[in-house]
């Protein structure tokens, strides 16, 4: 019964009964091979180890897997439970690791789960008619993702279902239940049964439209005589029912915008909205022959009524729901003296479980901010609120973006937000991966100290309608304020994403030059950027005097030392300086960095930015390619020169002073939960320990300076 013109949701996890889960669970044993899941929880997360248990004891019933057990990755030995499956399933190339680990006890996203399907039951026509699938649904998987191809052939076979007007994102975490679900569909398709009919005709029903009644301080609308909404789009769809303007979303679903003067007739309503800056534009034709403009009017006072709309029913029915689910840390309090600023967010209860459950997409949520600094200072905001990043966006305990509709405005005397005076935008990053949760402040002051651009940031907690969500780090966007507080002159900037495509951001040009640039978040002059990677592709020795050699080596000397080898091929910014007429290169998202640091050598830093193939970059490797003994060592020996500002260990020192009691209270919220990370029980003050005698390692490169970290 599905739309012959695009994919409905007809599988709901959250709304199921739990006897149609017990069913999928008694028909999978009964195929052979599977063990009942421990604990039997729909809303439990499926660990990577029972992924491979399930698919091949479902492909192999009688096949003793015991016999496979081995010491196949750094953390899977013989003893495992499970060793014999993960082993076997590595010799058949069914898995491979990463970096020598497998995480068998992370949980599976999405397309993990379809991945172990199609690998273990050797699934290898991926073809599929894709003007069947709605394009919506791959608004942030684009056909170059290394994912695409599995999960939209099983989308489009009925394998799974996507939720209406969600984007698709592979990175989800799976639960129990949507799991053996998937599980099952698959083995009913390659039985041959058909789960998905794009016969028109056998589509006899239709969903009614829904219409919501929007509180009134969502919209204000006044009458504007020229249209001021930039950069919008037309509204699809706008009906007038029961006194009110409906406005349809991409969902289908009318939300109320603008109650109308019944007694002045209306003959038709026609609508713009710009989705970044929530503005909708509305044209009125009235019986009378007037047409009348109205546009909505955002404050930063617009959605402060959040904060007194807690409905104690709805509030408690989230919570019970989303801890039912999984998804809410440990309850903890927060015991010793506030030294950073507090972020409260209030949300309506339905989009604050939405936010949790359904936290791979980018929907934006209204919501109300207010932040209290240590000295009692406090600054209010009316905000959207949406998850960020490409590797959180399957985590319980996401980053965040925050947007505002003015500049935040910085707390005179508190170091560090100064940057929220010209910004309405900050990143929040919840370092899900990083257990010292500084490797990232590390990088950026390191580089900052080194005489170049990076992001400024400071730490904060966060609760989000009276959850406590731990410790973040609020940090400054890349947008044009960032380089106007620099005073650098830039009107060209690009971002290299982090997104597991088929292409590297590296710089290099592939196939077409739509494609080279369809792997950057562009601001400015796309042409700019192009003639960048093409001269660099010809390598064109005319364009060596336009690039900022020191940026580009003092980059790469601090991705070498640092280990952020994946920094060459992504998360980074370049940046063109009218002023010097030069490219700039710095980094972004750097969480990684500072593990297992590396020895210094010429002939180590020169082999890592000698690769012209899988982890490099372009740019780099052309500023090394023309850097001869001679200008090496005089870039060098700046760099060591600015290092002497540099104080690695002080700046950890410092960090465990002032927030040691914040990353015990993080560590007790998160700890023993299921965060699809690395391990499941971080130790922060022993990480930053164990991190300052790695960081010793730096010594044998700078041992004439006493002060140095």
């Amino acid at each position: 019964n599905s739309n012959p013109d695009q994919q409905v949701a007809n599988l709901e996890l959250f709304g199921e009964k739990d006897a149609f889960f017990k069913n999928n669970v008694y028909y999978l044993s009964k195929q052979g091979g599977f063990e009942m899941p421990d604990p039997l929880d729909r809303y439990a997360f499926f660990t990577r180890a029972q992924m491979l248990q399930l698919a091949l004891g479902l492909r192999y019933p009688d096949t003793d897997f015991s016999q496979y057990a081995d010491d196949c990755f750094e953390d899977v030995t013989r003893d495992h439970p499970l060793s014999g499956y993960i082993c076997f399933a590595r010799d058949q190339e069914i898995v491979i690791g990463t970096a020598g680990f497998f995480y068998p006890e992370s949980s599976i996203n999405l397309f993990g789960v379809i991945k172990i399907l199609f690998e273990t039951f050797e699934v290898d026509d991926l073809n599929f008619d894709e003007s069947r699938l709605d394009a919506h649904v791959f608004e942030q998987m684009t056909k170059g993702h290394y994912a695409y191809r599995s999960m939209a052939k099983a989308l489009y076979e009925g394998i799974f279902e996507n939720q209406k007007d969600v984007t698709l994102w592979s990175n989800r975490h799976a639960y129990q239940g949507e799991v053996l679900q998937i599980t099952r569909n698959f083995l009913h398709w390659l039985d041959g049964k058909t789960l998905k009919n794009y016969t028109p005709g056998l589509v006899t029903t239709a969903v009614p439209p829904v219409f919501v009644q929007t509180p009134d301080f969502l919209y204000r609308f006044k009458e504007e005589k020229t249209p001021d909404v930039r950069h919008s789009l037309p509204i699809e769809d706008v009906q007038i029912r029961d006194g009110a303007i409906y406005v349809a979303d991409r969902g289908g679903v009318y939300f109320e915008v603008m109650p109308v003067d019944e007694s002045r007739p209306i003959v038709s309503v026609r609508g713009i909205q710009n989705y970044e800056a929530q503005q909708i534009g509305l044209y009125i034709s009235y019986e009378d022959g007037e047409e009348v403009y109205y546009e909505t009017n955002p404050k930063t006072e617009q959605f402060r009524p959040l904060m007194t709309r807690f409905v104690e029913g709805a509030q408690r029915s989230a919570l019970n729901k989303l801890d039912n689910m999984g998804l809410l840390p440990h309850s903890a309090e927060f015991e010793g003296q506030r030294t950073a600023p507090h972020f409260e967010i209030f949300m309506e209860e339905a989009d604050f479980l939405d936010l949790f459950v359904h936290r791979t997409s980018n929907q934006r949520y209204p919501a109300h901010l207010k932040i209290t600094y240590p000295d009692g200072g406090v600054l209010e905001r009316s905000i959207f609120i949406k998850t960020r990043g490409n590797a959180t966006r399957g985590y319980i305990k996401s980053s965040y973006t925050i947007e505002a509709f003015e500049d935040f405005g910085d707390h005179a005397g508190f170091e560090g937000d100064e940057f929220l005076a010209v910004h309405d935008e900050i990143k929040m990053r919840s370092f899900i991966n990083d257990e010292t949760m500084i490797r990232e402040k590390l990088f950026y002051q390191t580089f900052e100290d080194l005489g170049h651009p990076a992001p400024d940031f400071f730490e904060t907690s966060v609760d989000i309608n009276g959850v406590s969500m731990g410790f973040y780090q609020a940090t400054e966007p890349i947008k044009d304020p960032f380089f106007e507080r620099r005073d650098l002159e830039v009107k060209d900037y690009y971002y290299a994403q982090n997104e597991a495509t088929e292409y590297n951001t590296n710089l290099k040009y592939y196939v077409d030059d739509e494609t080279t640039l369809s792997q950057y978040d562009i601001h400015g002059d796309s042409n700019h950027l192009l003639s960048l990677i093409k001269s660099l592709e010809a390598n064109d020795p005319n364009i060596l005097s336009q690039i900022d050699t020191q940026s580009v080596f003092d980059f790469a000397l601090l991705v070498y030392l640092s280990r952020a080898d994946d920094s060459l091929t992504h998360n980074y910014y370049i940046y063109w300086d009218e002023s010097k007429g030069h490219w700039v290169i710095f980094p972004w998202d750097a969480d990684e960095t500072f593990e297992n640091v590396r020895r210094y050598s010429d002939e180590g830093l020169r082999s890592l930015t000698s690769r012209n193939q899988n982890v490099f970059n372009q740019l780099v490797y052309y500023v090394f390619q023309h850097l001869d003994d001679e200008a090496f060592q005089v870039h060098f020996e700046r760099f060591e020169l600015a290092w002497q500002k540099v104080d690695l260990i002080g700046q950890i020192n410092d960090y465990q002073n002032r927030y040691g009691a914040y990353l015990d209270f993080d560590n007790a919220l998160w700890n023993d939960k299921h965060l699809e990370r690395r391990k499941a029980t971080f130790n922060t003050n022993q990480a930053l320990d164990e991190l300052k005698e790695e960081l010793h390692r730096f010594d044998d490169l700078f041992n004439d300076d006493e002060n140095n970290g």
